[in-house]
């Protein structure tokens, strides 16, 4: 793996990144736009973030790796 490649699989995991936190704030508000006051909405939609950002971040773990 070259530079380019190793610099584009960063790029698009901290794109995807920069979409789970833009889906985080948007699923921290209801239909009309008001945030969240139940525990359950905001731990469903934390929950789901950090599932999205953890593989993204493995992805960067697994490229850096294999790059070595």
């Amino acid at each position: 793996m070259n530079d380019q490649d190793l610099s584009a699989i960063y790029e698009k995991a901290c794109g995807r990144m920069r979409q789970a936190t833009s889906h985080l704030y948007e699923n921290l508000h209801d239909d009309k736009g008001l945030p969240l006051y139940d525990k359950e909405g905001v731990l469903d939609a934390l929950l789901e973030f950090k599932e999205w950002v953890g593989i993204e971040i493995d992805l960067i773990q697994t490229a850096q790796q294999e790059a070595e």
